[in-house]
């Protein structure tokens, strides 16, 4: 199935709470955007409930972001 919730936030973060609140009401993979510039921004969502991430523009800003983002699951 292609069902997903997208969580995005276009000039703050989305918050933990908020990521909180949207796991508990639903099952489906839960992807989160906007405002995830460092590891522990992703590492915050992440623990909160997010199954994936957004991390676009913070990657074309600072391509070495992507191996610190990784570094989260090894």
């Amino acid at each position: 199935s292609s069902d997903y919730v997208f969580v995005f936030a276009l000039l703050n973060s989305v918050s933990p709470k908020m990521i909180s609140m949207v796991r508990q009401i639903t099952d489906l993979p839960l992807m989160v955007g906007g405002g995830i510039r460092t590891a522990k921004d992703a590492q915050e969502k992440l623990d909160a409930g997010a199954d994936l991430i957004v991390i676009g523009t913070a990657i074309e800003n600072d391509p070495s972001f992507l191996n610190e983002i990784a570094a989260i699951f090894q």
